[in-house]
């Protein structure tokens, strides 16, 4: 699953538990109305469980991620210049000294 698919699912599931739509809000209060607490209770535990799982996943793709000083590593070892036939790339161009 893709990162912005998890942020997705975890805004979904975070509005089930603490921004309920009208529709169900009124399934909530329905159902504790007719005195179901037990159902009720067990959806919201399942929820939250699964709100959990995928907090984790998001957390496990964060970390894979490179940081921004690798990132910035990266993008200066690819621009420096491969030799004195590749005039104008690499650092100089960057600088203003090719």
């Amino acid at each position: 699953m893709s990162q912005e698919k998890l942020y997705g699912l975890r805004d979904q599931l975070s509005k089930f538990l603490y921004d309920p739509t009208p529709e169900q809000a009124g399934w909530r209060d329905k159902m504790w109305e007719e005195g179901r607490f037990d159902e009720s209770i067990k959806i919201t535990e399942q929820v939250e469980t699964q709100l959990e799982e995928v907090e984790k996943q998001i957390e496990a793709f964060e970390a894979a991620e490179p940081e921004l000083g690798e990132k910035m590593v990266t993008n200066f070892l690819l621009n420096l210049p491969l030799g004195k036939q590749l005039k104008g790339t690499g650092l100089g161009s960057l600088l203003g000294l090719a």
